[in-house]
C-alpha cells in the first residue's frame, strides 16, 4: 500500500489514500516522503521513501 501510494500520489505535499485494508497518509519533505500505513486492524507502519523526480 505504501508503494502504491507513492506511485499514485498527487503533486500535493501531503495527502491520504484509502484502501480496503486501511488508510495511507503521506507527507513529502524535500526529497523524502514520510508514509504512514494504518491497517483496519489498528496496526500502524511508517516508511521513509526517497522521492524520484517526476
Amino acid at each position: 500500500m505504501a508503494k502504491v501510494t507513492v506511485e499514485r500520489r498527487s503533486d500535493k505535499v501531503a495527502g491520504q489514500l484509502r484502501f480496503n485494508k486501511g488508510v495511507v497518509s503521506y507527507q513529502q519533505q524535500d526529497k523524502v516522503i514520510q508514509v504512514t500505513v494504518t491497517l483496519v486492524s489498528g496496526d500502524q507502519y511508517q516508511f521513509r521513501i526517497l522521492s524520484q523526480s517526476r
